[in-house]
């Protein structure tokens, strides 16, 4: 494909003198740098070493000609520049402002709050002195491209760049602070990516699955394809034949952990099985669970909008259209893959050392299929750029960053993450650049929040061997810990609350219909006709997704299983009684089990779920005894050599919007999630289904049967979101850029305790479920040696042993305990939901027709404001609206003593409002369409004492 990312310096600097409209028009920006570039006078670019590039890790030099062919600089805006960037894009979300929703183009971000086209082409001219090739300069002036070879690097930067071996897996690094010219440090914040730690995918595999028209129902027909999802993919799930909660112990007892039938569908008993129910996830489910049906119903779909994805690899598109198809989804039209490197491939390598591997192929083909499923109207761009050889390009940054200085669409997703530590200062820094651009230009970036609960540093660890609890304590995703991007986090569904009683039968997952409750969460089959494979009735219950024996239903259902069928059979210990205990059960016990009963519980100790929590590590310093990075305890602002931006305890401050919510900690920094959605991978007996033909069987038929696959994670629930946004985008009638003002402020208007995910039926008052029981806490490691195992061709191999670290946050709740318990103070785990806003599951999963509904327009929203004094008074206003006109009417009053109280009403054009006035203001919103343009007028009168 036509390579559409690069174009020649010249060309790049003279598009950034352009301005297009008049409000983005300043004056040439001053030169920073303004003393001689001497390479004596050093200056380190502090916080940009990777983790794992220790000596312990290290294998030695790389070759000095070892292509580097995707290095980026990245610059930072002088402190009054930032500021007033800031502030700008502020206004351009203040309904108030005369900047509200005027979007800016890269190239005028640029031109009024970049560095200078002098300091640009001093830069530029100090890379090509020291050989390297200057590829571009991003329009916004933020980040320069170049590229050249490890001993361009090394002498340029005054850093080695060596080869590493990390739990197995080849890397390489540089192994101290790159250094540069001290004349240089004022606009130059450091090199993105001396490495080829890449983000991780965001999902997690289940089993494949066919549906038997016989029987109107799935049915599992296989275990998870052996090494179909390689350690360092993500989809680490895929690798253990683990047992799902529904399944019988009598099955256990043979080892069957894999195969066992039935999604969809009632599961009688038999011979081999025990009755349970399973349900895994189709697009007319979701909109079911979610309440999006009715908008589809009223033809809002997504359709005029597009949704790009930043993708590693290309897809198939047959993939997609099997699944549309077999989900009654109408045919993707306007689908685009835009290669931005010409290096763009399908990636299906199962090589837990390929740069590009099967995973990469997994989460962009899903991303595909489940945005357009939330909105099936919708165009959906795959924005990809290939890998080389050595893994040495950056990817997803370059492939979101095309997006962002093209202006490719109006709505992003993006399924990888990465910690904060990391990442290193440069990068958290350049996300938080590019996203803050993004906004600028009205882009809304959604942002996956993570697969591995509270430690997000531990994303992809259990890929050394089982089990593996938490090592580097409480952290979040850099990707997605800025303030200009929404995190969307996950969520599991708890109808099924399992135990295995002293019979060695299933309990407490209904298996029928009647058995549910009133009413029924799931249909005891599936629709196959106008909402093929819908089995959902409306909401269902949620629980932050948990895959671990932190999660107290499947604690209770291990203690269970231990009780009553696994201590009968061997002997020796019990589970406990907490799910700490039950941690330690299994770490202690674990391989016995395995061998004696082929039952694998090793998997509950890995750290799985929806991760969440508080930005606490965006400047990094190395850590000089023990030669590695660590978070700048208490850090300020970013650095001199950073961009000095602000922060607050080295986290992102807290965004003025993320407040008015009951939950939100007062601790000052940016926390995560704001949104969630179901990301369930089957452990509790959901998941979503997908087309993936690279990985197994994946067909459409009339007359024989049909295949998809099991997956899970937030990478579902981000993409999700998306299409979510498409709709919004839609009935607002315009690009909504950032949506968490909107987000929190509906969040805020609603009373959580009447929303309780526990009990809410889609109801009309609430925007967000409030999801109140459950924890996103993970098994942390307190320094002892673990037990572990060794994948090979026949699947995992118990017997040895890793010597883990002592992770910080890390707390034994139960004396003795070898494996401990993520804490966010105390002994209370990191982190619970609670009612209202949580940092397992933000503001709750979305009642989408009712925030899409709610959603304030865009255009000419006008403000009205009106004060009277505490006495006896009456006030009125006449605003006349003009064309597509929403209004936004607030009403203050002020007196010299007491507080008003009155009533406050509004007519005109057969639009009428009434409200009380008890706290001296109230808002009125009148969305457009409400009262005919230009004839029409709103008079708004005021009466109180």
């Amino acid at each position: 494909m036509a390579n559409l990312r690069s174009l020649p310096l010249c060309v790049l600097a003279g598009a950034l003198m352009v301005s297009s409209v008049s409000h983005a028009q300043a004056s040439a920006q001053a030169p920073r740098i303004v003393t001689a570039i001497d390479e004596n006078q050093l200056v380190a670019l502090t916080g940009n070493v990777h983790p794992d590039a220790n000596q312990k890790n290290d294998r030695g030099p790389v070759s000095a000609s070892m292509p580097m062919p995707d290095l980026t600089l990245v610059l930072s805006r002088s402190p009054g520049q930032q500021a007033a960037f800031d502030a700008y894009v502020q206004s351009e979300y203040d309904s108030g402002s005369p900047n509200y929703h005027h979007w800016l183009t890269p190239a005028e971000i640029g031109e009024r709050f970049g560095p200078s086209e002098t300091d640009i082409a001093t830069i530029s001219g100090w890379l090509a002195g020291h050989g390297f090739t200057v590829k571009q300069v991003s329009f916004d002036r933020m980040t320069i491209r170049f590229s050249g070879t490890a001993s361009q690097v090394e002498s340029t930067f005054h850093t080695s760049i060596h080869n590493l071996s990390v739990k197995g897996v080849a890397h390489y690094a540089n192994m101290s602070d790159p250094q540069i010219p001290a004349a240089l440090g004022s606009v130059v914040v450091g090199v993105r990516m001396l490495h080829n730690f890449l983000p991780h995918p965001l999902h997690r595999q289940g089993s494949t699955v066919e549906f038997n028209k016989e029987l109107n129902r799935w049915q599992r027909v296989a275990s998870p394809v052996a090494g179909s999802s390689t350690p360092n993919s993500g989809s680490s799930a895929s690798r253990f034949a683990f047992p799902s909660p529904g399944a019988a112990a009598n099955a256990a007892a043979r080892g069957s952990m894999g195969p066992h039938p039935l999604f969809g569908i009632n599961v009688p008993a038999s011979e081999e099985t025990e009755a349970y129910l399973e349900e895994d996830v189709t697009p007319w489910d979701f909109a079911t669970i979610y309440n999006v049906t009715p908008l589809w119903n009223n033809n809002i779909n997504g359709s005029g909008q597009t949704i790009a994805i930043a993708g590693t690899s290309e897809i198939d598109q047959s993939d997609v259209t099997t699944f549309r198809s077999l989900f009654g989804l109408p045919t993707l039209s306007g689908f685009q893959q835009i290669d931005t490197n010409g290096l763009a491939t399908t990636c299906d390598s199962t090589n837990p050392n390929a740069t590009c591997g099967i995973g990469d192929l997994e989460e962009n083909t899903l991303d595909v299929e489940w945005s357009g499923s939330v909105a099936p109207g919708a165009k959906i761009a795959l924005v990809v750029t290939g890998q080389n050889s050595a893994g040495s390009i950056d990817t997803v940054y370059d492939s979101a960053q095309y997006v962002v200085q093209n202006q490719t669409a109006k709505i992003l997703n993006v399924s990888y993450g990465e910690c904060e530590l990391g990442q290193g200062t440069a990068e958290n820094v350049s996300d938080y650049d590019l996203w803050q651009s993004a906004a600028a230009e009205g882009i809304s970036v959604f942002v996956a929040a993570g697969d591995s609960g509270s430690p997000s540093c531990d994303e992809g660890g259990d890929s050394i061997g089982n089990p593996y609890s938490a090592q580097y304590g409480l952290s979040v995703s850099g990707l997605a810990s800025t303030p200009y991007n929404v995190a969307v986090g996950g969520t599991d569904f708890s109808w099924c609350k399992p135990t295995i009683n002293s019979s060695g039968n299933l309990e407490g997952c209904p298996t029928s219909s009647t058995s549910q409750g009133s009413p029924a969460y799931w249909a005891t089959s599936n629709n196959t006709s106008s909402e093929p494979y819908e089995s959902a009735l409306g909401y269902v219950p949620e629980v932050p997704w948990n895959d671990t024996c932190e999660n107290p239903i499947l604690a209770s259902y291990i203690e269970s299983l231990a009780t009553n069928y696994i201590e009968p059979q061997m002997g020796g210990p019990s589970a406990g009684s907490n799910p700490e205990a039950t941690c330690n059960y299994i770490e202690n016990n674990w391989s016995d089990i395995y061998e004696e009963l082929e039952l694998m519980l090793a998997p509950y100790v890995d750290t799985v779920g929806g991760s969440g929590g508080a930005s606490n590590c965006v400047a990094n310093d190395e850590d000089t005894d023990s030669e590695n990075p660590t978070c700048t305890a208490g850090a300020t602002t970013t650095g001199s050599s950073n961009g000095n931006i602000t922060l607050y305890n080295d986290g992102w401050p807290k965004p003025s919007w993320q407040t008015g919510v009951t939950g939100i900690p007062s601790d000052g920094v940016r926390d995560l999630p704001d949104v969630s959605f179901f990301a369930g991978d089957g452990a509790l007996d959901s998941a979503y289904l997908v087309c993936i033909s690279a990985i197994g069987s994946c067909s459409y038929s009339d007359t024989s049967e049909n295949v998809a696959e099991e997956f899970g994670g937030t990478s579902f629930a981000s993409p999700a979101m998306a299409g979510v946004m498409a709709l919004i985008n839609q009935k607002a009638g315009a690009p909504q850029g950032l949506p968490n003002q909107q987000l929190y402020t509906l969040a805020g208007r609603q009373t959580y305790s009447e929303c309780s995910a526990e009990s809410v039926k889609n109801s009309s008052n609430c925007y967000f479920q409030s999801i109140d029981e459950g924890t996103n806490a993970m098994p942390c490691d307190l320094g002892a040696p673990i037990g572990g195992a060794v994948y090979t061709s026949e699947g995992w191999q118990p017997g040895q042993e890793y010597d883990g670290i002592d992770s910080p946050n890390c707390a034994a709740l139960n004396s003795g305990d070898t494996v401990g318990t993520l804490v966010s103070s105390g002994t209370t785990p990191g982190y619970n939901a609670t009612a209202g806003y949580n940092l397992a599951t933000g503001l709750g999963t979305l009642n989408v027709a009712n925030v899409v509904n709610a959603w304030s327009s865009d255009t000419g929203t006008k403000t009205a404001t009106m004060n009277v004094s505490t006495t006896p008074a009456a006030s009125s206003g006449t605003i006349t609206l003009g064309s597509g006109v929403s209004l936004v009417l607030a009403v203050t009053v002020s007196g010299s003593s007491g507080t008003p109280t009155g009533t406050i009403s509004a007519a005109g054009g057969g639009y009428n409002i009434d409200g009380t006035l008890s706290s001296g203001a109230v808002t009125i919103n009148i969305p457009a369409g409400s009262l005919a343009p230009g004839t029409d007028t709103l008079t708004v009168t005021y009466s109180g004492d």
